[in-house]
């Protein structure tokens, strides 16, 4: 059954798969009717043929033995109308079987393309269905069954984590020399920790704006559906925030999380106060106060 609450209407993308396999089951079995009718028209045509064959077989076989004109000339009338019916039957049985192989492959070509069409109807319709109704729908399709459910990858989530990636290509280099080089913006070199962020996140289309605020920065995510998550959730991508706690405004991404253990990424007023650098940060994401935003 599909992945929804008892007496919700079925979801559309699995209502789509349902048909689809269902027009691919039926398709199969109409090929399938379509081989076992050309089967028993293969048998039919040998074993008939066999039958004249073998009264033919016997008319020769007898025609020694026949001495009078009368009954040799009825012999071999009636082996040649068997001639006759043999040709007749082996040409009635070859259109039969010539039609039937057309059926079949135009039966092939349906169950195919039904095929196809379930394969492209599956995908949107397994994020909305259980473990053993997604394997089930695999094995009617031919394909190996799997050991979770299947839902959507956070497509923003990956974004951010893409500006991760990014951010980490500027290990070690300081704010004068991005700027100089047009990676973030122009603006104080020891006040750029949200033009880092958001130029990484901007760059890796998880946002739409840069800013140079760490409040700014704070009020659009939000704005934007971004979420507070706790420490222990926590992904690469998402926006670690200390709005004014403790006297502080800063902000990084976090790079990663190791059972609650979040490091930082962002660019830092160490070790040069007045030119910060792009570094690792582990103790940041500590401080009473600051939070960290998740994309939607």
């Amino acid at each position: 059954m599909p992945f929804e609450n008892p007496g919700m209407t079925i979801n559309k993308a699995v209502h789509k798969l349902n048909v689809a396999i269902h027009s691919y089951t039926a398709a199969q079995n109409t090929e399938k009717k379509a081989e076992k009718t050309l089967t028993s028209a293969v048998a039919g045509e040998k074993k008939s043929l066999a039958s004249i064959k073998s009264q033919q077989q016997a008319i020769v076989a007898g025609y020694a033995n026949l001495t009078d004109a009368a009954a040799q000339k009825a012999a071999l009338e009636k082996e040649f109308a068997l001639g006759q019916k043999y040709e007749q039957t082996k040409s009635k049985f070859d259109a039969a079987i010539k039609k039937d192989k057309a059926v079949i492959a135009k039966d092939k070509k349906a169950v195919t393309a039904k095929h196809k069409a379930a394969l492209k109807a599956l995908k949107p319709a397994e994020y909305h269905l259980g473990l053993k109704e997604t394997n089930k729908d695999r094995k009617a399709l031919g394909l190996k069954p799997v050991k979770t459910v299947i839902r959507p990858k956070d497509t923003r989530q990956e974004k951010a984590a893409n500006g991760v990636k990014l951010g980490k290509k500027y290990l070690g280099r300081y704010e004068s020399d991005l700027q100089r080089h047009g990676i973030t913006a122009r603006c104080p070199t020891n006040e750029s920790c949200a033009n880092f962020v958001t130029s990484m996140l901007y760059r890796s289309k998880a946002i739409n704006f840069k800013t140079l605020g760490v409040a700014d920065l704070n009020n659009r995510l939000r704005a934007a559906g971004w979420k507070v998550v706790p420490r222990s959730q926590a992904k690469p991508g998402d926006v670690w925030i200390c709005n004014g706690a403790h006297g502080e405004s800063h902000t990084e991404l976090v790079a990663g999380n190791k059972g609650g253990k979040v490091t930082l990424l962002g660019s830092n007023n160490h070790p040069r106060p007045s030119d910060q650098q792009i570094n690792y940060d582990t103790g940041s994401a500590n401080i009473s106060g600051s939070f960290i935003l998740s994309p939607p």
